[in-house]
C-alpha cells in the first residue's frame, strides 16, 4: 500500500488548493468591490467634459461648431497623469472639431462609455449623444484620457487587497494546524501508553480520553489482545502438560541408567 503521510501533513495538502481559492475568490471581489467606485468616479469626470463640451456648441447658419478658446481647452486638458482628449462629430461621422487621433465611436444611448485606443496608447471614452435641434441633427461630443492612472489604481488596489486575504488564509491554516495538533493530542498519549507496555502485557487499552473516531480501532485492537493473550495461554498449557507427561519416564530412564552404572557384570548391565 502506498505510504499517505501524517495526518497533519495529509490535511495541509487538502486544506491548502480551497484556502487558495478563497484566496483567489476574496481577492477579486475585493478588488472589484474598490475598484468599481473609483471606476465610476472618473467615468463620471469623463461625462463631466463632454456637458461642458456641449455648452460650448453654437449654430453658425445651418453648422454646428465649437467655441472653445485657448483657456478653457487648457483647463479641459489639464491632468497630472494621462492625456485628454475630445472630439465632436455629426451624424455622418464628420469631424466637428477636436482630436483627429479620436475615432468616431457612435452609440445608441445618450451617454455611453467605451474602451478604445488613440495613438497607440489605450484610452477610456464617454460618448455623449447631443440632439441639436436649431439645425435639426444630432451631434457626438466624445471626451476620452488615457488610463494610466486606472492602471495604478488597479496595482494598488491588487497589492492593498491582496496582503490581509493571504494574512487571513495563512493565520486559517495556522489556527488548523495548532487545532489538529491540539485534537491528536490523546492519540500522542496513546502512542507513549503503547510504547510503555511490556510486551507481555495484553491487557486492554484504555478508551477513556480517546477520541470517538479511534475507540472502534482500540475496541478492535483489545480484542485481538483477547485473542492473542488466549492463544498465549493455551501454548502454555500445553508446554507444562508436555512437560508433565514427559517427566515420568524421563524419571524412570534415569533409575535405570544409574542402576546400570553401578553394575560390574556385563550380562545384568545390558539387561
Amino acid at each position: 500500500m502506498r505510504a499517505t503521510g501524517g495526518i497533519r501533513r495529509r490535511l495541509f495538502r487538502w486544506l491548502l488548493p480551497p484556502l487558495l481559492g478563497l484566496f483567489a475568490v476574496g481577492v477579486i471581489g475585493d478588488f472589484y468591490a474598490a475598484y468599481k467606485p473609483a471606476e465610476e468616479a472618473y467615468d463620471q469626470g469623463l461625462a463631466d467634459n463632454t456637458l461642458a463640451l456641449s455648452t460650448c456648441l453654437h449654430q453658425d447658419g445651418q453648422r454646428v461648431v465649437l467655441e472653445l478658446n485657448a483657456q478653457a481647452e487648457a483647463i479641459l486638458r489639464a491632468n497630472q497623469k494621462d492625456r485628454i482628449f475630445y472630439a465632436v462629430f455629426a451624424d455622418d461621422g464628420h469631424r466637428i472639431a477636436g482630436d483627429k487621433a479620436l475615432p468616431f465611436l457612435p452609440s445608441s444611448d445618450e451617454l455611453s462609455f467605451q474602451d478604445a485606443s488613440v495613438n497607440g496608447q489605450d484610452v477610456r471614452v464617454a460618448i455623449l449623444r447631443h440632439p441639436f435641434e436649431a439645425v435639426g441633427q444630432t451631434v457626438w461630443i466624445e471626451a476620452a484620457e488615457t488610463t494610466i492612472k486606472r492602471e495604478y489604481l488597479k496595482e494598488r488596489l491588487i497589492a492593498v487587497v491582496a496582503g490581509p486575504n493571504l494574512a487571513l488564509i495563512l493565520a486559517t491554516l495556522a489556527i488548523v494546524m495548532i487545532g489538529v495538533r491540539f485534537g491528536l493530542a490523546p492519540l500522542d498519549r496513546l502512542r507513549k501508553t503503547v510504547e510503555a507496555r511490556s510486551p507481555r502485557d495484553l491487557s486492554p487499552l484504555p478508551l477513556e480520553g480517546v477520541p470517538d473516531e479511534v475507540k472502534p480501532l482500540i475496541a478492535s485492537l483489545n480484542r485481538q489482545f483477547v485473542l492473542l493473550d488466549e492463544s498465549v495461554s493455551s501454548r502454555d498449557r500445553f508446554l507444562t502438560d508436555a512437560a508433565h507427561q514427559l517427566k515420568t519416564p524421563l524419571s524412570a530412564l534415569q533409575t535405570q541408567l544409574d542402576l546400570a552404572l553401578t553394575e560390574s557384570d556385563p550380562s545384568v548391565e545390558r539387561h
